[in-house]
C-alpha cells in the first residue's frame, strides 16, 4: 500500500515541479530517515521543515511589491460591484401551491424600484414568516440588458393543511386545578389571495371551538375580512377573600365579523362587530344569594396585537402587545351596555444565558357596570404569586410584573429545548367601581420556579408568596388558550 501511495505520490509532485515557473520558489527540505508512517515524528520534521526553510526566505524579495503598489492591489481587491440602480424584473422559481402573484405582492418590492439591500432582505424575511415555505432564497439575474431578482422558494411538504396539538395545564395543589387538550387545523391556500380557513378546539374544564375564514382583499394581504363563529364554555372560581365559596359555569356562543390590517411582520390590528348570547350561572355554590345572566350580548370590537418576542415560552428579545376591547350596547340590541378595555404589554432583553422579562397589564371597565363573568382577575403564575387562579376579581385592575430565568441546561431534541430557573417579583390589585385606586393599595408577591421550554410548551413548577404570608405552589403547562376577557379568544 505504501509503495501504491508513494508511486501516486511521485507522479503527483512531478506534475507540480513542471508546472513551476519564474514567479514560484520551491521548498524542499531533507527529511532525511522521517517516513510517511513516522506519526510520532511530527514535531521533530516540522522542525527539520522550519530550519531548512529559512534558507529561502531570500528568494521571496524579488516577488514582493513595493508599499505603493501593495497598497494599490488591496485597494482594488476591495472594491465592490457596482449596485444596480434598480430592479428591473422580479421572477419566481420553485413554487406549486401559492401564486407567483402572491409571492410577488408579499416579497415588498416591485420591478422598478430603486436598489436597496434592507429592503430586499426584509422581503425574504416577510415571505418566510408566512410560514408556507421551508426555505426562501433570492439571486441576482441579468437578462436581455437587465438586472432582477430571482426568488427561489421551496414549499413545505405538508402544504396547505396544518394540524397542531398542545396541553395546557395549572394546578395549586390546593383543589384548583385546570386540565385542556388543545388542538387546531388550518388549510391555507384556498385562493389565489391567500385565504385561510382557521380552526382551534379546547376540551377539559375549558370547552371550546372557534372557526374562522381569514380572507385577505389584496395581493400584499395587508387588508383583510375574517367572518368567525366560537362556541365558549368555562369554569372559574369565586373567592370570598381566601375563602372559595362557588364555582361559575360561563357558556357564550358568538360570532362577528372582522375587518383587519396586517401590521407586517408585528402583527394585526382588528375592528369587528360581535353578537353572542352569555349564560353564566353557579353551578357550585347558593343559587339563592349568588347571581345569574342571561344575556345577549352586541356590540363592536377591536384588538390590536403585536408580538416581536424571540419566543413564545422563554423569550430574551423583542416585544408584546396585546389590546382588548368589547363595546356592548343596548341600542344595538344588546341586553346590557358596558365598556371592557384591556391591555398587556412586555418586553424581555437578555441572552440565551439570562435573560429578564417586564410584563405589566391594565384594565378599566371606563365607568360604565361589568357583569360578573366580565370582571377582570389577579392570581395565579405570572399573574400575582401567593394568591390561586383567579382569586381577586374586580371591575379596574392593574399589576407589574418582573421575572428573570437562567439557561442551566439543554433538553433533548425530542423533549425540548431548555431547562431553566428562575423567580419573578409581582405587584398590582383589582378594584371595583367607585373604590379609590393608587399604590397605596397595592398587593406584593414573589415567586420562585423550575422551568422546561418543552414541545408541548412552557413548564413550570415552583412556589409563589404573598406578603401576607399566603404560599400557593403551583404547576403550569403550556400557554393559556384566552387571555383577562370573555370575548373573543382567538389568537390571545
Amino acid at each position: 500500500s505504501l509503495q501504491v501511495l508513494k508511486i501516486l505520490g511521485n507522479q503527483n509532485v512531478e506534475e507540480s515541479l513542471q508546472s513551476l515557473t519564474g514567479k514560484d520558489v520551491l521548498v524542499q527540505p531533507d527529511l532525511k530517515d522521517i517516513g510517511a508512517s513516522d506519526f510520532d515524528r511530527m514535531g521533530e520534521a516540522i522542525m527539520l521543515g522550519e530550519q531548512q526553510s529559512l534558507g529561502t526566505l531570500s528568494k521571496l524579495s524579488g516577488l514582493q511589491l513595493s508599499p505603493e503598489d501593495y497598497a494599490r492591489y488591496r485597494e482594488a481587491a476591495r472594491r465592490l460591484p457596482a449596485v444596480p440602480a434598480r430592479v428591473d424584473f422580479i421572477e419566481v422559481d420553485g413554487n406549486e401551491h401559492i401564486p407567483s402573484d402572491q409571492i410577488r405582492a408579499r416579497f415588498g418590492v416591485s420591478p422598478g424600484a430603486a436598489w436597496d439591500t434592507q429592503a430586499i432582505d426584509q422581503g425574504l424575511q416577510n415571505l418566510y414568516n408566512l410560514g408556507y415555505f421551508q426555505s426562501v432564497d433570492v439571486v441576482v439575474a441579468h437578462k436581455d440588458g437587465q438586472t432582477g431578482l430571482e426568488l427561489a422558494v421551496s414549499e413545505k411538504a405538508w402544504q396547505p393543511s396544518y394540524v397542531d396539538f398542545g396541553l395546557h395545564i395549572t394546578d395549586d395543589f390546593e383543589g384548583s386545578s385546570r386540565y385542556e387538550l388543545l388542538g387546531g387545523y388550518t388549510r391555507s391556500d384556498i385562493d389565489d389571495l391567500g385565504a385561510e380557513w382557521r380552526n382551534e378546539f379546547a376540551i377539559g374544564n375549558t370547552r371550546y371551538y372557534y372557526t374562522e375564514l381569514y380572507q385577505p382583499v389584496d395581493d400584499a394581504g395587508r387588508i383583510f375580512v375574517a367572518p368567525e363563529a366560537e362556541y365558549l364554555n368555562e369554569t372559574y372560581d369565586l373567592f370570598a377573600g381566601e375563602k372559595r365559596i362557588a364555582e361559575y359555569s360561563t357558556v357564550f356562543p358568538h360570532g362577528g365579523l372582522d375587518l383587519g390590517l396586517q401590521l407586517d411582520n408585528l402583527g394585526e390590528f382588528r375592528l369587528g362587530m360581535l353578537y353572542g348570547h352569555v349564560i353564566s350561572q353557579p353551578r357550585i355554590g347558593d343559587p339563592t344569594t349568588l347571581p345569574s345572566y342571561r344575556n345577549t350580548l352586541v356590540g363592536p370590537s377591536l384588538k390590536l396585537n403585536v408580538d416581536t418576542f424571540d419566543s413564545p415560552s422563554f423569550p430574551t428579545q423583542g416585544t408584546y402587545m396585546l389590546l382588548n376591547g368589547f363595546f356592548p350596547r343596548r341600542s344595538l340590541g344588546s341586553d346590557v351596555s358596558y365598556s371592557r378595555l384591556h391591555a398587556s404589554v412586555g418586553e424581555a432583553f437578555g441572552d440565551d444565558s439570562d435573560a429578564e422579562l417586564v410584563l405589566a397589564e391594565a384594565g378599566s371597565n371606563l365607568g360604565s357596570t361589568l357583569p360578573a363573568y366580565e370582571q377582570f382577575t389577579l392570581g395565579g403564575f405570572l399573574s400575582l404569586a401567593g394568591k390561586h387562579q383567579g382569586q381577586l376579581r374586580g371591575d379596574k385592575v392593574a399589576d407589574l410584573h418582573f421575572i428573570y430565568t437562567h439557561h442551566v441546561a439543554s433538553l433533548p431534541p425530542a423533549l425540548g429545548k431548555g431547562l431553566y430557573f428562575g423567580g419573578a417579583l409581582d405587584a398590582g390589585n383589582v378594584w371595583q367601581t367607585g373604590q379609590p385606586t393608587g399604590s397605596d393599595g397595592l398587593l406584593y408577591g414573589a415567586s420562585a420556579f423550575v422551568g422546561a421550554d418543552t414541545v408541548l410548551g412552557p413548564l413550570y413548577f415552583g412556589l409563589g408568596a404573598g406578603k401576607d404570608g399566603n404560599r400557593v405552589w403551583f404547576l403550569y403547562l403550556g400557554i393559556p388558550i384566552s387571555g383577562n376577557t370573555l370575548a373573543p379568544s382567538f389568537g390571545n
